[in-house]
């Protein structure tokens, strides 16, 4: 009875001993008294995300014909500002060498364009501004030596070395316009009358550019009344003959005529 109660016992120590290698509890594994944690497999690792710098905007070049960026001291100083001296400053639909788009009369009141974009320094020098007026609708670019504050505002936005005369040529004639007029050529009045008896048709043609080979707009009967201007840049000479810029109420926009067909008016 002893013996058999003995292995009794031996059986039930030899059935413990085969459960040890089981496993109890999630990531560990007993192997008889020592516990050893198991390892989950790590994902695969993402590639690092590139370095953003914050002090660096993402802006694009500059265009060339825009010129270069001003500095703080080329940029307006204030918010209006008149066209200087006593003649026509000449305004372009892009700084430096664009299309003329009109020539705007000595004490026009411009409205500068805020944003440094509004602002370009040529290759030689000059400082030019995106301003508006209701003179152009789409505004213009005007080289900005031939402005002043409106008002009593002190103008310290230029170099006074860098100032050049305001007559009104303050860039190469485009060779559209011709040469310019000598004083003797210039208007002696204000108003003149057409006088084109000379002509078949008793007509004056007035053209978009000063010469004979120039887009015709209008013809202009005898008799009719013409402003013109005593502006240097509203007068030229092409093959010979003397053009005057002139306005009436029968041209929109003006127009160009040869002076010969033309006489004061009484």
């Amino acid at each position: 009875m002893l013996k058999s109660g003995l292995v009794v016992c031996v059986l039930a120590l030899f059935a413990a001993g085969c459960g040890s290698g089981s496993s109890d509890t999630a990531g560990t594994t007993t192997s008889g008294s020592a516990t050893t944690p198991t390892t989950a497999s790590a994902p695969p690792s993402e590639p690092p995300l590139p370095r953003v710098d914050d002090t660096t905007a993402a802006t694009d070049e500059r265009p060339v014909a825009f010129g270069e960026a001003c500095s703080n001291t080329q940029l307006p100083v204030a918010d209006s500002y008149v066209v200087a001296g006593n003649t026509g400053l000449r305004a372009r639909q892009l700084p430096g060498d664009g299309d003329i788009i009109s020539v705007l009369p000595a004490g026009s009141a411009l409205d500068k364009v805020d944003g440094p974009e509004a602002c370009g320094v040529m290759p030689d020098g000059s400082v030019w501004w995106e301003i508006a007026t209701p003179l152009l609708a789409t505004g213009g670019w005007v080289h900005s030596s031939f402005l002043e504050p409106a008002g009593d505002e002190p103008n310290t936005n230029s170099d006074p070395a860098d100032e050049t005369s305001t007559d009104g040529t303050d860039d190469d004639r485009p060779a559209a316009f011709g040469e310019p007029c000598t004083e003797a050529q210039a208007p002696a009045v204000d108003t003149y009358v057409v006088v084109a008896e000379s002509a078949s048709s008793g007509r004056l043609v007035a053209r978009q550019l000063p010469g004979p080979n120039m887009a015709p707009i209008t013809a202009l009967p005898n008799g009719s009344l013409v402003d013109v201007s005593a502006d240097a840049l509203d007068c030229a000479v092409v093959a010979d003959q003397v053009w005057w810029n002139i306005g009436t109420p029968q041209l929109a926009t003006g127009g160009w005529v040869n002076s010969a067909n033309l006489m004061p008016s009484p």
